[in-house]
């Protein structure tokens, strides 16, 4: 998702199938889109490739509580992003906000797009654990960050456990 030339555009079809074919033939059947949402074309290959995708909607700033314009285009913006990737087959969960960066409102974020998009998985807050964010306690998974691990969270009797992120120790 990071060109050279291009910084986040991909200078070609070509190189979009090449960066996720890269990750198939690393073993990965997962893609968390983080932070940045790629063009159509991208999710023709991950559905054409079989890889799944955690889609993130754009945070906004940590550290911030956005007003209310701020939060009217948020929200216009995610809304328009599950319109325009619903119908990828590869993408099996939203993830409506990261470590608390911009956050309020998750747990009725988290219900609109459930029902905008009834088919698929929602992470109310990747990294529940991390950075001040609160949990809305609702969605379909509870998602912890471990960088020093190994570890994990227990399921509830409602939420998945997942790690959203793990690593970053280093290059």
């Amino acid at each position: 998702g990071y060109w050279p030339d291009g910084i986040y555009t991909a200078p070609s079809d070509a190189a979009l199938k090449y960066d996720l074919q890269a990750h198939k033939d690393l073993g990965f059947n997962m893609v968390r889109k983080h932070i940045k949402v790629e063009p159509q074309r991208w999710f023709y290959w991950a559905d054409k490739l079989g890889l799944l995708v955690w889609q993130d909607m754009p945070s906004m700033d940590t550290g911030k509580v956005p007003d209310g314009p701020a939060r009217t285009q948020w929200e216009a913006e995610y809304r328009t992003i599950i319109d325009q990737h619903r119908s990828s087959p590869s993408v099996v969960m939203w993830v409506n906000q990261n470590e608390g960066w911009g956050q309020y409102d998750q747990a009725r974020i988290a219900d609109e797009v459930k029902a905008q998009d009834p088919s698929r998985l929602v992470n109310n807050m990747s990294g529940v654990n991390c950075c001040g964010s609160v949990d809305g306690g609702n969605g379909d998974v509870v998602d912890n960050h471990i960088y020093v691990g190994p570890g994990n969270t227990a399921p509830s009797a409602t939420r998945a456990a997942v790690l959203g992120e793990f690593g970053g120790l280093g290059y």
